[in-house]
């Protein structure tokens, strides 16, 4: 039954989204981002399926993007990949982003959701693992 499905707690993984121009230039309004997942964990994660869709309003009209599948194949620990760029217009919708993978032969599952406004220079950190700065979600 349901209870009977244990689905452990992913830990060790951040999403970040990284302004997609040359270090150190500005971030302008009309910069694109690209989507990063960072493995922080010691070990690999197979089988990595990542979904994304945006959705909310933009002038007052619900608005819902398609939804992308991404994958990949094997990442290992420390490691980070790049996976999607998102256009500027697509900041004013939450961006969700369904993460599933294996590791050790169980099969983990995790939402991240960067919500309306949340991707903006101003509430960017340093990423050490991809040595820039960016917006991320632990």
């Amino acid at each position: 039954m349901k209870e009977d499905i244990n689905i452990p707690k992913v830990e060790g993984i951040k999403l970040a989204m990284v302004p997609d121009t040359e270090l150190g230039a500005p971030v302008l309004p009309d910069t694109y981002w690209k989507a990063h997942l960072i493995n922080t964990n010691s070990y690999a994660i197979e089988g990595v399926l990542i979904n994304t869709k945006g959705y909310g309003e933009i002038d007052g009209r619900a608005k819902e993007t398609g939804t992308f599948r991404h994958h990949i194949d094997v990442l290992e620990g420390g490691a980070a990949a790049a996976f999607e760029t998102l256009p500027p217009d697509l900041l004013q919708l939450n961006n969700e982003f369904m993460l599933t993978y294996f590791h050790d032969g169980k099969l983990f599952d995790r939402k991240y959701i960067f919500e309306t406004g949340s991707i903006q220079p101003d509430r960017m950190q340093h990423i050490d693992e991809l040595k820039r700065d960016g917006v991320v979600l632990v």
